[in-house]
């Protein structure tokens, strides 16, 4: 069966409609995640040798306040960007200091 012209027309948008969200969707996404979490939310820290630094201020260069097992839960207190990397200031009972943004993961482990 053939379909009308009209129809396939309408289908053909349909199918632009849905492509043009699901994208824009996916760019808002990617957004977010590079600008970072949101104060309060709950991350987990995440290394391949198992062991996390956690730094004075925002810089691998700074000095090193403790030293954290990896997928423990942290708070997020604050985000900033410095030179060029994203570091998180967090939270982890009464400790708190500055970890780069790549030893974050918002998912649980």
């Amino acid at each position: 069966m053939k379909l009308p012209k009209t129809a396939l027309t309408l289908l053909w948008l349909a199918t632009g409609v849905i492509i043009v969200a699901l994208t824009v969707a996916t760019i808002q996404t990617a957004i977010r995640a590079i600008e970072g979490a949101e104060v309060g939310t709950t991350a987990y820290l995440v290394s391949r040798t198992q062991l996390v630094h956690l730094h004075a201020k925002p810089s691998a260069y700074s000095e090193t306040i403790a030293i954290l097992e990896q997928d423990l839960p942290v708070e997020i207190l604050r985000t900033e960007k410095e030179g060029g990397r994203r570091w998180y200031y967090i939270r982890l009972d009464e400790t708190e200091g500055w970890v780069d943004a790549v030893r974050i993961s918002f998912t649980p482990p």
